[in-house]
């Protein structure tokens, strides 16, 4: 290795303890080679030492020779070996407890820096963890037929820091961890919906640079077709760096894109490659230009269409109007309407978008809503769409019903983490039939307009785009007749996970909208997507970056996969 040259190596070893049965005593020694193109680590044969393990090599620097990497693993309970060998590091022994995820990183000038993410269960705790564990079964069963979904917008890579706090002006301060994946909405949301079980294909434009071959490397990975992504010659491939602050819970990203894709890179022929044998197209509101033609002859086509409203872009709102689905971020209804409280403005979004045959909104730790339209003659009755939120939240929040540690007495576990966390399921609360929506009593639809100017003032100058301002939102007139705000009302509590289990919250969203996509082309209704939803993200929230924590389909109990009542079902008044 050239002196002075950083290579960038990510290992990441992951044992999973699914269906763990007696505790093991024998041992055994596997040797993994370095994935490449077509290759796959297969499952541990039941029975042996654990049930289930899986190894996962990302190698993100070209000039690493990678096929001769290679990871030994020695299995002997309560404790396992890693021993790393390749030609620029040399062999690096670790010892881990079985919940634990090792990384290894090589970020430094001709050295190589390792650390060792800690278990987000306390020792005391690991019994009963391991218990778990081992008691849960998760869904072993694949979908009966390959479900094609497309998916269009940011692809990148994630340099993630973790920090105790967030820095301020002028200080220095050490990391507790870097993590290098990748990341960008679309490619995380497709990332969740293939360890879901779908097969996802991705239409982007990247770097034609070395990180753009492990960006793609890695995506392959997890099965998804990359055979559409376009390489710009010459350009660096898009990144980000993310600052997360371990004690406040949040991330902050600085962006730094790639080339852009016209629309003239959207071919026809690009278009009817895509969409053949696709159930589903999703937008994350990216390349929006583009993006456009491909939404349009979905449409077309008669393919459903989802589009993400994560925050002011310019062009979205012509995605928007083109949507069939739509999931949008917490601050977003209210960022693109001025509406003061999220009920107007999930209100206000549904009546602009009249194609939208669902809006959905995460709010976090706070859940999530649903909109779920209706035709005229099924509303029961007429009510401010802010009182509903606000009822159903209620009714979704049972403090009794979860122990401090996320633990709950009444319902069953529903994900393990990669780590060992049970992730409890959320809870939902919905109207019993469709409803009249209005707006709340103190609306001012003045100051909303000036608000929602405001707002896109603010995007474009963050996006150094200050002269687009009205790209970002557009001309809207109030829509004089109500029958496009009729619609049943969900409401569902973010998953049960104890505080000091969240890592990272970077890339939730995305998680939630691969689950979304799952849901929508398996025929779940509502309820049972916002519950899968927020199984996923929850789990994602165990591991640092978008797509570390994200469970496969054997860490989720089988009734979330498969559209089964399985949660208590809370009915409002109408």
């Amino acid at each position: 290795m050239p002196d002075g040259y950083t290579t960038i190596l990510c290992i990441s070893f992951v044992i999973h303890l699914h269906g763990l049965g007696a505790r093991p005593t024998d041992r055994n020694w596997c040797s993994v080679a370095a994935p490449g193109p077509g290759t796959g680590v297969p499952p541990h044969p039941r029975g042996l030492c654990f049930a289930q393990w899986q190894a996962k090599l990302y190698f993100f620097s070209p000039r690493l020779d990678c096929t001769s990497a290679v990871a030994q693993v020695e299995l002997k309970w309560p404790h396992a070996s890693l021993h790393i060998a390749t030609p620029a590091l040399g062999t690096l022994p670790m010892a881990l407890l079985p919940t634990f995820t090792l990384q290894v990183g090589d970020f430094t000038r001709s050295s190589c820096s390792c650390s060792r993410s800690r278990s987000s269960v306390p020792g005391r705790q690991a019994e009963r963890v391991l218990a778990q564990a081992a008691a849960f079964d998760g869904c072993h069963v694949p979908l009966t037929m390959p479900v094609k979904i497309v998916g269009c917008g940011s692809c990148g890579v994630d340099y993630l820091a973790s920090v105790a706090a967030y820095p301020k002006p002028d200080q220095k301060l050490r990391t507790d961890a870097l993590v290098v994946q990748g990341g960008g909405n679309c490619a995380n949301a497709l990332t969740a919906a293939a360890r879901l079980g779908l097969s996802p294909t991705l239409v982007t434009k990247i770097g034609g640079d070395g990180l753009g071959d492990g960006i793609l490397r890695e995506l392959q990975r997890d099965g998804i077709d990359t055979s559409l992504v376009l390489r710009a010659a010459g350009h660096p491939s898009p990144f980000t760096y993310i600052i997360v602050d371990r004690d406040g819970g949040t991330r902050t990203c600085i962006h730094t894109p790639g080339a852009p894709m016209v629309r003239d890179e959207m071919s026809p022929t690009l278009i009817s490659q895509a969409l053949a044998g696709a159930s589903l197209v999703y937008f994350d509101g990216r390349l929006s230009e583009a993006a456009l033609l491909l939404a349009r002859a979905a449409r077309a086509a008669g393919i459903a269409v989802l589009v993400e409203g994560e925050r002011l872009r310019p062009g979205l709102q012509d995605l928007l109007k083109e949507a069939d689905y739509v999931v949008t971020s917490a601050h977003f209804p209210q960022e693109w309407t001025g509406e003061q409280c999220i009920g107007d403005a999930m209100l206000q979004v549904a009546m602009r978008l009249p194609r939208a045959r669902m809006v959905i909104t995460t709010l976090g730790t706070k859940g999530s809503v649903c909109l779920l339209r209706q035709e005229q003659q099924a509303a029961s009755a007429e009510r401010c769409l802010q009182e509903i939120i606000e009822e159903l939240s209620n009714q979704t929040t049972d403090s009794s019903s979860r122990s401090s540690d996320g633990s709950s007495p009444s319902a069953g576990h529903v994900c393990i983490s990669s780590s060992g966390v049970a992730i409890q399921p959320a809870r939902v609360a919905s109207t019993s039939a469709g409803v009249r929506l209005q707006f709340s009593s103190s609306r001012d639809s003045a100051a909303a307009e000036a608000s929602a100017q405001e707002a896109a003032s603010k995007a474009a100058a963050l996006n150094a785009d200050a002269s687009s301002a009205h790209r970002y939102i557009g001309a809207h007139h109030e829509t004089a007749d109500n029958s496009c705000a009729v619609a049943q009302v969900f409401v569902a509590s973010a998953a049960g996970l104890p505080a000091k289990a969240v890592a990272d919250t970077t890339g939730a969203g995305d998680s939630y909208i691969g689950s979304v996509m799952y849901g929508i082309t398996t025929g779940m209704t509502p309820d049972q997507i916002m519950l899968l939803g927020a199984a996923v993200a929850a789990c994602k929230c165990t591991a640092l970056g978008a797509r570390a924590g994200l469970p496969t389909r054997q860490q989720l109990a089988p009734q979330m996969l498969a559209g089964e009542k399985h949660s208590q079902r809370v009915d409002g008044r109408d």
